[in-house]
């Protein structure tokens, strides 16, 4: 016995498993297809010159999900001569500049602090290279013991992350790599490399957004002999002070970043260990709960379908026993259509025609009518729960009116949602001192479910300490929470009962009443009426049901039902649609008033440039 409940109980954890990966995948697979993109890679050939202009050739992959057609680029002046000689295209083909928006052009705005570009294409789930070049006047300022370059060529702009980032400065003319110095600003990651004829290559990978990559080199002043104006100062000690000093703070970080590393690492692995541990331990609480209290009785009855009413269970206390004692609000409809085939009152539909200015139209009103004599003649029929509907729709909400309509129902929803609450508590208490489920199962939901919220506030706790692995104390405590759910039984006589209204349903929805004798539901369809609510049936099983009423014998079978206005003579078809619009705006108005319803350094910043820009 004891194999076959660890199956069962393994059976629930699988099933459960499968449902939170198609969970995953399903939306994994929404946010693949979703429209985005990512820059692949930007390579970028800066080319100085004597005159201390710097020429840049930039080629920007992008990667396409989805349909796509302008991209951005915007480019800071402060700190240079201007940008002269702009253009942008694809490889082989340049793009032309207009302002008409379309394919294969650009357009270019000069202001006076940044140049903006947009440019024009069309790209499906594709990648696309873009090159832009351009030239930078006045970029190299020449002082009298050096000439310095103090560029950004990734600026903070840029919304995405750029996968790989390769810059290559090249001199005016060939220099020994002795006379150029250079160090790179930004993520601690990146490098910087001076060669032998004087070329300087920045290189840096997964660059974040909004993330300035840039350069500061420094070149003997002979190489920008055509430069106008030289600064009269000196400037090389500043710089190399300052860029000490930044080297410093930048390998202090390194060297706190590697630390910070090996206790995470550390962490991680004693996390792990600890996260599967308490799961684990968890798993086997729960198992043992489900083993002493979540297995189902096993109760005779073989039948798939059932034709008859098991029970006359009052249809708020059939929700109780069919949903783990919650009471839903297709329980609240289907007591308000049971007092009414009980004589309380009545459901009486008319008529109206609504005139706008596209026409007239015919539109259902419908109004609930108190009988008075009735209710003081059998008031002790009613349960306390029933008793308390009726004064409070038609001693409160009507404002002691004998007629009230769905309308007003739903204007005063401020009334009712207070109300149905505490409603809700005394039909559930009633249906607890029923007995017909077990307490040591509720319990053990309960305990179930504070083991799962223990495991979610693992999940937070550890989410800072040991990062990916709290997922497993997550999962763990969503299947938990879930298997929680399955733990409530039924004693073995209430189960035999659920099963016949389950049954019952099954019967209905298939629709098997019109192959067997239907006069026994005829006779009883208001009974059949008033529990389908709180079964949940669809509404084309209604009309169906409805249908099966003779023609002219309606008002003898749901007296309770009165039609006006233009349904003076129903047919069985018009009576099925009536009835089922009846039942779905009772359900709709009632429900929704209820409302249940590297290498470089850290520092830097102050150079000129500094690109950005997006996709769309």
């Amino acid at each position: 016995m004891k194999e076959y409940n660890l199956i069962q109980f393994l059976k629930k954890t699988i099933f459960v498993l499968l449902y939170f990966c198609f969970i995953t995948v399903f939306f994994s697979a929404e946010y693949s297809f979703a429209k985005d993109y990512f820059i692949q890679s930007v390579k970028i050939d800066a080319q100085l010159n004597p005159d201390g202009s710097m020429e840049i050739r930039e080629k920007r992959t992008y990667m396409f999900s989805g349909h796509f057609h302008w991209a951005t680029y915007f480019l800071p002046t402060k700190g240079i001569g201007g940008i002269v000689d702009f253009s942008v295209g694809e490889e082989g083909r340049p793009y032309l500049e207009s302002n008409k928006g379309a394919e294969g052009t650009y357009q270019y705005e000069e202001g006076p602090d940044m140049i903006r570009v947009k440019w024009f294409f069309d790209a499906e789930d594709e990648h696309k290279t873009f090159v832009i070049s351009f030239r930078i006047l006045d970029v190299v300022k020449v002082y009298q013991d050096c000439a310095v370059l103090y560029y950004k060529f990734v600026g903070t702009g840029w919304e995405k992350l750029s996968s790989k980032v390769k810059v290559n400065i090249n001199p005016p003319e060939s220099v020994s790599k002795e006379e150029v110095r250079a160090w790179a600003h930004g993520p601690l990651w990146g490098k910087i490399e001076i060669f032998d004829n004087g070329v300087v290559k920045a290189n840096v990978e997964n660059l974040p957004a909004h993330t300035f990559w840039e350069v500061r080199a420094i070149y003997p002043v002979q190489l920008f002999s055509e430069v106008k104006t030289e600064i009269p100062e000196k400037t090389l000690p500043q710089i190399l002070e300052a860029e000490k000093r930044w080297a410093e703070e930048a390998n202090r970080t390194r060297e706190e970043w590697i630390k910070k590393k090996e206790v995470e690492k550390a962490r991680k692995r004693y996390g792990a260990w600890l996260v599967f541990g308490l799961s684990g331990i968890a798993f086997l609480i729960c198992y043992n709960l489900y083993n002493r209290h979540g297995r189902k009785h096993k109760v005779h009855f073989p039948e798939t379908f059932y034709s008859e009413i098991p029970s006359n269970i009052p249809p708020a206390l059939l929700s109780c026993l069919l949903y783990q004692g919650q009471v839903s609000g297709g329980a609240l409809v289907g007591t308000l259509l049971d007092l009414a085939r009980r004589g309380f009152l009545k459901i009486r539909e008319e008529m109206e025609m609504k005139k706008t200015i596209f026409g007239s139209f015919k539109k259902r009103r419908y109004w609930l009518e108190f009988d008075r004599d009735i209710y003081s003649k059998s008031k002790s029929e009613l349960l306390d729960f029933e008793e308390d509907l009726l004064n409070f729709i038609f001693n409160d909400l009507s404002q002691g009116k004998d007629t009230i309509d769905f309308k007003t129902l739903k204007k005063r929803r401020g009334k009712f949602t207070p109300w149905f609450n505490k409603w809700q508590k005394k039909v559930k208490k009633l249906g607890e001192s029923k007995g017909y489920w077990e307490k040591g199962s509720l319990k053990a939901r309960n305990k179930g479910i504070v083991l799962s919220v223990i495991l979610f506030v693992i999940a937070g706790a550890c989410a800072y300490f040991i990062q990916e692995w709290a997922i497993v104390s997550a999962i763990s405590g969503s299947i938990i929470m879930v298997i929680s759910f399955f733990l409530p039984r039924r004693t073995p006589e209430f189960e035999l009962e659920a099963k016949k209204w389950k049954a019952l349903k099954k019967y209905l929805v298939k629709y098997h009443f019109r192959e067997s004798n239907t006069r026994f539901l005829i006779e009883e369809i208001g009974k059949f009426l008033v529990y389908g609510v709180v079964l949940g049936l669809p509404s084309q099983v209604v009309k169906k049901m409805a249908e099966l009423v003779p023609e002219g014998e309606q008002s003898r079978f749901i007296p309770w039902y009165v039609y006006t206005g233009a349904h003076a003579d129903f047919s069985p078809s018009g009576f099925g649609e009536a009835l089922s619009t009846l039942m779905t705006s009772a359900s709709t108005t009632v429900s929704s008033s209820a409302g249940t319803g590297g290498g470089a350094s850290g520092g830097g910043g102050g150079g000129a440039g500094g690109s950005g820009g997006g996709a769309g």
